[in-house]
């Protein structure tokens, strides 16, 4: 194995704090790793080594390939003289001892990896940014699922100070939570990154949140274009990789949302690649209901129904529960189209859907006392007596 391999694996074990070796020589590593290493202290914590490194990086030339190799190593790994060819057999794999998954929030959040979470402007994604953070900060349940707890940083870079301080009082926060805020990130693209990485190190979080990825790049990366866009979220979940921690980014959906998460999600589909989970905020305008989705890698397309209580989120249930809320909305709707009444088959055609299809949800108006059904005799002789839905009030 190459030195150049070697190098890179050393240094990203001396970034994550993490012990060097008693019989390294850096000299036997080549440039520019033996200088690099030699100048890395081997005492301190990880945030110390660091800076340490970021000041060695400052004015290079290559200071983007020398990050982007040293990202793309793990440090818990074995060191790539010992990975041999990288092959592992079937039978070694099947008898490997592989550690569970890890979850920040119980299948919903996996760590470390990184994540989006991702909604259209003002349906409250970063209400439940902030709840989140509170959640597994406090070792709270976050909508119903249990947390692994840990400190929080919190890049609040769309708030001030006095926005941010309302909403709190308002979710009732009352001081101890373990949440770190900021208001202010380099762009990521042009140090917000490094800044990211050694804090993510000092603090050790379970969960870094950056409300939002817009505010967080420069101009110079343009969402719709795959490779920049690409390369910016490898380097953010190697920091997660690194710093053990489950990132989270604050995004947007498109102007025009399909209902597909993966689709829906602002910009170039290599974000949405990148990922290791993606959480899908879908509110109608005006509606006190959501669906929260979750999709990923290891995540099996969850749905939950949200409910608004005007200063956060509570669990209601299944995703499906919004769904057939929003039916019966239309049904409501198409009803009031027809006059106040009509018939199964005359509601079904308002809508454009099947007869069977709306009389579940005309029978949960008339259980919710918003409609009645009477009986009126055919207008042919002999014919059979017709059920009519009547809304009430």
């Amino acid at each position: 194995m190459t030195n150049t391999a070697l190098g890179p694996w050393l240094i990203a074990r001396l970034l994550a704090g993490m012990p060097a070796p008693k019989d390294l020589d850096p000299q036997a590593l080549g440039e520019p790793w033996a200088s690099l290493l030699s100048a890395i202290p081997t005492d301190g914590d990880g945030a110390t080594r660091m800076a340490a490194f970021d000041r060695l990086l400052a004015g290079r030339p290559d200071v983007a390939e020398i990050r982007r190799a040293v990202l793309a190593i793990d440090p818990a790994q074995p060191a790539p003289a010992e990975q041999a060819n990288g092959f592992i057999t079937a039978g070694e794999l099947l008898q490997k001892n592989i550690p569970p998954l890890r979850w920040t929030v119980q299948e919903l959040l996996i760590r470390p990896g990184l994540q989006v979470l991702a909604g259209h402007p003002k349906v409250g994604k970063s209400w439940l940014a902030l709840q989140l953070a509170k959640s597994v900060s406090m070792g709270e349940p976050f909508l119903g699922r249990n947390v692994e707890t840990g400190p929080v940083l919190y890049y609040a870079l769309e708030d001030g100070e006095a926005r941010l301080q309302a909403r709190l009082k308002m979710a009732g926060w009352t001081g101890p939570e373990n949440v770190h805020f900021r208001f202010d990130l380099p762009a990521l693209d042009n140090g917000g990154a490094a800044c990211l990485r050694t804090a993510s190190l000092a603090y050790q979080p379970a969960l870094v949140i950056v409300d939002s990825l817009a505010a967080a790049k420069s101009a110079s990366i343009d969402e719709n274009e795959a490779g920049a866009v690409a390369s910016l979220a490898c380097e953010l979940g190697e920091i997660s990789r690194v710093a053990g921690c489950s990132l989270l980014l604050v995004h947007h959906h498109r102007k025009h949302a399909s209902g597909d998460p993966g689709l829906d999600l602002r910009g170039s589909s290599a974000l949405y690649a990148a990922l290791d989970g993606l959480l899908s905020l879908y509110r109608e305008r005006g509606q006190a209901e959501a669906k929260l989705t979750a999709d990923g890698r290891d995540l099996e397309g969850t749905e939950l129904a949200l409910g608004w209580t005007g200063s956060g989120w509570c669990y209601l249930g299944a995703g499906e529960i919004v769904d057939r809320h929003k039916a019966e909305r239309r049904t409501l709707e198409s009803l009031k189209a027809l006059g106040s009444e009509g018939t199964a088959e005359d509601i079904a055609g308002q809508m454009g859907i099947a007869r069977q299809s709306v009389l579940p949800h005309l029978k949960s108006l008339v259980d919710a006392g918003l409609a009645e059904v009477v009986k009126i005799k055919g207008s042919e002789k002999g014919g059979r007596p017709k059920d009519v839905y009547r809304l009430l009030g």
